[in-house]
């Protein structure tokens, strides 16, 4: 702990369980872009990403502790804007045995 902390200081200021998202809100109001909560920005790059990347459904959901995988897959997971094209190309590559 620094000198002239205490215990109870807070670390990043926040007052409230809503200030990291009104932050979040003003940063993007300023540079223009849409807001996305911090939960969107968690949980769901957090699953989609993990399945992306290879990982399997139940080891996902363990990781990110999700008890339904209905809620997991129909919720957090997004599909990628071209995911028809990755599943042509892999089953391309899986066919003529270059995978």
């Amino acid at each position: 702990m620094q000198a002239g902390r205490s215990r109870g200081d807070r670390v990043f200021r926040y007052t409230s369980r809503f200030s990291v998202s009104e932050r979040i809100r003003a940063v993007c109001r300023r540079a223009e872009i849409p807001y996305k909560s911090p939960h969107l920005c968690g949980r769901h790059t957090f699953a989609t990403t993990a399945i992306e990347l290879g990982i399997d459904i139940g080891t996902a959901m363990a990781a990110g502790e999700w008890r339904s995988s209905k809620v997991f897959l129909e919720t957090y997971v997004h599909p990628r804007i071209n995911a028809g094209r990755l599943v042509a190309d892999r089953m391309n590559l899986h066919s003529f045995g270059e995978l």
